[in-house]
């Protein structure tokens, strides 16, 4: 850095790191920083203007300049950081109409470096690079080889390639030889598509929108394209691939994207109408983001994490419809993250921040291919988030008198009266309050007992049932909920790697741990309120030294315990669990 004439940086976002460097190029004379901490950013310095005041002639941008950035903010304030990227793509189209002195001239080099940056791909990162060298190191160049045949090959500066700032895009479309071409609205892309996969509306896929970064589309990243075709071919979801730079992720989400719940919301005054809802914006059923970061600020926000997550609950609750984040790791190989897990500063931007926001079901999609700058899409993670997007929308789908609901209480120490306690919290009378909520929105909870207490009574009976093998064969105990696993079902239900883990540490077959076990039979105690299954979490089964179970590397849990959440999913098909008062040992 000493000896460093011009310095460029982008995507530095780690505090110490940005600190350290702010220090480290102070003395450089031209220092140009995009998609970086805010604090970094306020480095940069060309000639007479500087972000920061701190030398040279300018003191951040001339008033002219911040008129012209206001008017393309407009009047919200998140909007702020997507009106200023708005300004740097257009400034140096603009800037030759302002009178040419004092910082003016400085600052229309360093918008038109950023305009080639930012319009992506390899023709006009070389003319940046070779404008760079014209511009600041006093160069001889030409721009010849890398124009079009109609571009005008006088002008000083040549064109930037544009590419839109956001966009839809579909591979099935793609050009040969350059990005594109692209969808402009939401709707546009709809009429398309339904003429391409008529089925997708016949058969009502679930309409899923997909935040990409414009960046790797730009650079025509693989991962894109391997994304949507999975969705489509494999999962019969209705893909809608919306590219953004990233600080805009808000208004794409804001004003493109809608739902029913969010029109019949604002025809009910139930909510404010959204003054900035495109007219071309379509209903969706869910978002993933693949880029991570907060939602409102992007990249840019990451310094500040939270500070802005009421606005984005705002904005998520009003569209109502689940939101995932799901991005690639961006600075870490697959290999790396199979052997060490995720980095730090990774987990904290691309998944912590957006669960500040409201994402849910975090799953990190791939990776980079060591020694490349592509990514490398994992087709079970690809399967997993299809999975998860399917039952979500299906759940909303379904009538709520259909939907199956596992409640789990918290039972330890086991045969001391514990059954349905927790700290600071009263059990009996928050979950008879649950059910007699869901019963009144229509859900199926049976007929309930008159007394919170008697609910909690009835669920202990079905667990000591179980316990001491009363259940077993007993045609009332089964009426009134109770259930069991035969060992061999439990076995189909198990990975082969997961059935020989559970036997290594619990003795071989399923049967051999003894604990709630009668013959090949794993008893189940429960109690069924309507489509409401009630039971007590089976005991850990360690006695003396139970969180063993917890926090021994390779312990498992034991055969009877597999069974019951196994009979939850396969058996009984619930549609959600709650575990109510408790932790879910899951969690560990």
């Amino acid at each position: 850095l000493k000896e460093t004439d011009v310095l460029f940086c982008s995507l530095i976002f780690d505090f110490d790191q940005a600190e350290w460097l702010k220090q480290a190029c102070a003395e450089i004379e031209v220092r140009l920083v995009f998609e970086s901490a805010l604090e970094l950013m306020s480095s940069t310095q060309v000639g007479s203007f500087s972000m920061g005041g701190s030398s040279g002639g300018g003191s951040g941008m001339p008033p002219a300049v911040r008129s012209m950035i206001s008017m393309l903010t407009g009047q919200r304030e998140e909007d702020r950081i997507a009106g200023y990227t708005k300004f740097l793509k257009t400034g140096p189209q603009l800037l030759k109409y302002l009178p040419q002195f004092g910082p003016i001239p400085d600052l229309r080099r360093w918008l038109q470096t950023y305009a080639f940056w930012g319009g992506g791909g390899n023709s006009n990162v070389s003319k940046m690079l070779r404008y760079m060298a014209k511009e600041f190191g006093g160069f001889d160049v030409s721009y010849d080889d890398l124009l079009d045949v109609e571009a005008d090959s006088s002008a000083e500066v040549p064109e930037v390639v544009e590419i839109p700032q956001v966009g839809l895009l579909h591979p099935s479309l793609k050009y040969a030889f350059k990005p594109g071409p692209f969808f402009q609205t939401p709707k546009e892309y709809l009429e398309w598509y339904r003429t391409y996969r008529p089925e997708a509306f016949e058969q009502r896929w679930p309409v899923v929108a997909v935040l990409l970064y414009r960046k790797h589309v730009v650079s025509e990243l693989s991962y894109i394209w391997q994304l949507v075709n999975y969705f489509e071919e494999k999962h019969q979801i209705l893909p809608l691939p919306i590219f953004i730079q990233g600080v805009d992720a808000h208004i794409a989400v804001r004003d493109l994207l809608t739902s029913d719940y969010e029109r019949e919301a604002v025809a009910a005054g139930l909510h404010p109408e959204n003054r900035t809802l495109s007219p071309n914006a379509v209903n969706v059923d869910a978002v993933v983001n693949t880029i991570g970061f907060p939602l409102v600020g992007g990249p840019a926000g990451s310094m500040e994490g939270g500070r802005n997550s009421e606005i984005a609950k705002e904005i998520l609750s009003s569209l109502n419809v689940p939101y995932f984040v799901a991005a690639p790791l961006l600075i870490q190989d697959v290999t790396s993250w199979t052997e060490q897990g995720i980095g730090g500063l990774q987990g904290v931007v691309l998944y912590a921040l957006p669960e500040l926001d409201g994402a849910i079901d975090t799953v990190p999609l791939g990776g980079l291919v060591k020694n490349s700058g592509d990514i490398e899409l994992l087709p079970d993670r690809v399967d997993r988030l299809a999975e998860r997007l399917k039952r979500w929308v299906m759940l909303r789908r379904k009538p709520k008198k259909d939907r199956k609901l596992a409640v789990v209480v918290y039972g330890y120490p086991p045969g001391i009266g514990a059954t349905g306690t927790a700290a600071l919290l009263n059990v009996p009378r928050s979950l008879y309050k649950l059910l007699e909520a869901m019963r009144e929105e229509g859900y199926d909870v049976g007929e309930l007992p008159q007394d919170p207490e008697e609910l909690i009574k009835q669920i202990a009976a079905g667990d000591f049932a179980a316990d001491s093998g009363s259940s077993y064969g007993n045609d009332e105990e089964r009426q009134q909920g109770a259930a069991s696993v035969d060992v061999q079902q439990l076995a189909e239900w198990l990975p082969r790697a997961s059935q020989e883990a559970v036997e290594r540490k619990w003795g071989s077959g399923l049967a051999s741990s003894g604990i709630r076990t009668m013959g090949s039979e794993l008893l189940l105690g429960g109690r069924k309120q309507g489509n409401v299954w009630l039971a007590v979490q089976p005991p850990l089964g360690i006695p003396g030294d139970p969180m063993r179970l917890l926090f021994e590397r390779d312990m498992t849990p034991h055969p009877q315990y597999v069974a019951f959440y196994k009979y939850i999913e396969q058996e009984l098909q619930a549609d959600a669990i709650v575990h109510f008062g408790m932790h879910g040992t899951a969690e560990w």
